[in-house]
């Protein structure tokens, strides 16, 4: 026992002569910090991360999902959201709003370029919306005061990690709520049944369903339009 601790001492000592010699070490060498983002004041131009992966996401969206559509970028005013839409057969349409604007940018021969907004002022998240044809709600018995259009917004993506794992992720949600539409064979059937208030056509069981299958928090928007 006595031996364990005499050389637990050794080392505690050899290792405290290590932190404390500074042979082999190389010499710090103080720079002032000349990099513009740290002077207070955000400069967009020189904000590559948010650019980067604003065009892989846009990168993904026109090449591994399917059936999405959005504005040129020609036709995009600064300022503008990208918002990418799907609609189903059954007539439920998904959209996407990106927090991705438009931006000035002299380098770019189209002079403008597209960033992910700052957290603060702009939210990736999901809507999917779907309306009951007057005609077919009239012949479905749904009461002429009662609500014929839905629309269920998704909680904001966590938009922290590696860029794969940020788009991985946002893949996910896309197409756990593409697998909810697509299983809705008949919308204006399902969604006149929960305008009526049938037994097991709940709202609290659209979105429990849809936020298993997006992986995110699903609820319904009060009005059209958020």
């Amino acid at each position: 026992m006595k031996d364990v601790r005499q050389l637990r001492l050794v080392i505690r000592d050899i290792l405290e002569e290590t932190r404390r010699s500074k042979k082999g070490r190389k010499q710090r060498i103080m720079r002032k910090n000349t990099t513009e983002v740290n002077k207070g004041r955000y400069n967009p131009a020189l904000d590559k991360h948010r650019q980067m992966l604003a065009q892989d996401l846009y990168r993904n969206m026109t090449g591994h999902q399917k059936g999405f559509k959005t504005k040129k970028i020609s036709q995009l005013r600064e300022g503008e959201e990208i918002v990418w839409k799907k609609t189903f057969k059954n007539g439920m349409i998904l959209s996407v709003f990106t927090s991705v604007r438009v931006e000035p940018d002299s380098s770019q021969k189209s002079g403008k370029t597209f960033r992910f907004a700052p957290k603060s002022q702009g939210r990736l998240i999901f809507r999917l919306e779907y309306t009951i044809p007057d005609r077919y709600a009239k012949v479905a018995g749904v009461p002429p005061d009662e609500q014929k259009y839905f629309s269920f917004s998704s909680q904001s993506v966590y938009r922290k990690g590696t860029f794969p794992q940020i788009i991985a992720r946002i893949n996910g949600s896309i197409e756990g709520l593409e697998a909810f539409g697509d299983r809705i064979q008949k919308a204006a059937a399902y969604f006149s049944k929960i305008a009526k208030g049938e037994k097991d056509f709940t709202i609290e069981k659209v979105q429990a369903d849809m936020s298993a299958d997006s992986g995110l928090t699903m609820t319904l928007d009060k009005k059209k339009g958020l």
